[in-house]
């Protein structure tokens, strides 16, 4: 009998068993939590450079975060602010109109000092005609972070839990740096355009628009040491596998 061709054959269980243990592991970890928020109520200005128009986006009095959730579900605050609870909103966003493309980046401060920043974005924009026409931004984050989030006065005495405006981050916080999305981000088109490419129905350029609201979205995904294990995992499944035919061979 051929030694060396039962011995191919063989596959011992536990290795099934690794293999579909790994595969759960990345699997896991491929799933990605979400937090998103509101920031309404911004004022955005412009300047004009050749191709380009370059957004500066302040804080104003009526600036104020919320409508927060998580994996699409409402999350209570804990914010009682009147008003706005927003201490400074500030970013600066370039966009080619030649070439659609969005970059920049922005960050964003509650009442206490807890800061959501964002390193960099991506993304494009989109004209849309109408009575009012605007131009809505889509950006994707990245190098998300959550700066002073234990402040004091933050949380209840005696617990140590990441907070911004009012919100639990303490997962998202433990996960940067983060990625996420620049959404639902529309602006006055008289704003943004100049006034030799503005669009038919667009009027004169003008250099700011108050009271603009943006969607903000953060993702964290979990798991990241356990996907590496899942990786060594397949790696030690097929280095078994090689060893095994390589002594089938030598036999």
């Amino acid at each position: 009998m051929d030694r060396s061709r039962l011995r191919i054959r063989g596959k011992p269980r536990w290795l099934a068993v690794i293999a579909a243990m790994a595969l759960t592991v990345i699997t896991q970890a491929a799933r990605a939590d979400t937090l998103q928020f509101e920031v309404d109520g911004f004022t955005v200005t412009s300047v004009l450079s050749g191709n380009n128009t370059i957004l500066t986006l302040t804080k104003d009095s009526n600036t104020n975060a919320g409508l927060f959730t998580v994996n699409g579900s409402a999350v209570a605050s804990t914010n009682t602010s009147p008003l706005s609870n927003v201490s400074s909103y500030t970013g600066t966003i370039t966009i080619n109109r030649l070439l659609n493309t969005v970059s920049g980046s922005f960050s964003v401060s509650d009442l206490l000092g807890n800061t959501y920043s964002v390193a960099s974005l991506s993304g494009d924009y989109q004209f849309v005609a109408g009575t009012q026409p605007q131009v809505s931004i889509h950006a994707n984050t990245a190098g998300g972070q959550f700066f002073n989030p234990t402040l004091p006065g933050n949380t209840p005495p005696g617990l140590n839990t990441p907070v911004f405006e009012g919100v639990d981050v303490s997962f998202f916080n433990n996960h940067e740096l983060l990625s996420g999305n620049l959404f639902q981000f529309d602006l006055n088109a008289r704003v943004f355009y100049s006034n030799t490419d503005r669009p038919t129905g667009v009027g004169t350029h003008i250099t700011s628009d108050a009271n603009v609201n943006a969607r903000i979205q953060i993702a964290a995904v979990p798991l990241p040491a356990a996907a590496w294990g899942g990786l060594s995992l397949f790696g030690l499944i097929g280095g078994l596998k090689f060893r095994r035919l390589r002594s089938a061979r030598d036999l």
